[in-house]
């Protein structure tokens, strides 16, 4: 770990223990120093998997506290993590371990998927990131485990429910922005077939 990742996981550390409650902090803020971890491509894989295990526990406190997952800032602390996780580089160490990595990023993203408020206000191209890392990963080599590939084909099924799904005002530019990612993804899954 490089001495900024260090800092940033100290800093939040001391924060932590000043909360009185969990709308006392940005999402973002919480959760920037792990998805600095996870976007250092010099990490091993066992620490990449942790600090995405850290970021799947704190999606979860914030997806089941009613307050904060209705702002702006939640979406884009959704994003960061989108980012993040869909361009996760690390230091490959054994097969075991690495699976294990793939496994949290599909769990991650899956987690992004439960916050269904926060994901139906994401950009089209976020995601788009999502789309083509679930489908990138399904189609891996690296996918070996049975377990792995069906909760990996839960998730993107979830996925497309959540973007299939009407929603309520059909004249709002997210209707608009929502139709152009059906489309697209209709047509990358139309070529992949």
């Amino acid at each position: 770990l490089k001495s900024t990742q260090l800092q940033g996981l100290a800093s939040l550390r001391v924060h932590v223990y000043q909360w009185t409650d969990l709308a006392d902090f940005e999402s973002q803020t919480v959760l920037r120093p792990f998805l600095d971890i996870v976007r250092n491509e010099n990490t091993t894989g066992p620490l990449t998997r942790t600090a995405m295990e850290s970021v799947c526990t704190i999606l979860q406190a914030y997806e089941s506290s009613t307050t904060s997952t209705s702002g702006l800032s939640m979406q884009y602390a959704l994003s960061d993590v989108v980012d993040a996780v869909t361009q996760c580089r690390f230091q490959e160490t054994d097969p075991e371990s690495d699976q294990y990595v793939l496994l949290m990023v599909v769990r991650v993203l899956d987690m992004v998927m439960q916050c269904r408020d926060a994901t139906r206000q994401l950009h089209a191209g976020t995601m788009w990131h999502v789309v083509e890392s679930l489908y990138g990963i399904s189609r891996s080599y690296e996918v070996t485990r049975l377990a792995m590939l069906s909760f990996l084909m839960h998730t993107l099924h979830r996925l497309m429910r959540i973007v299939f799904t009407p929603t309520s005002s059909p004249s709002s530019p997210a209707t608009s922005t929502a139709a152009s990612l059906d489309t697209r993804i209709l047509a990358f899954l139309v070529q992949k077939v």
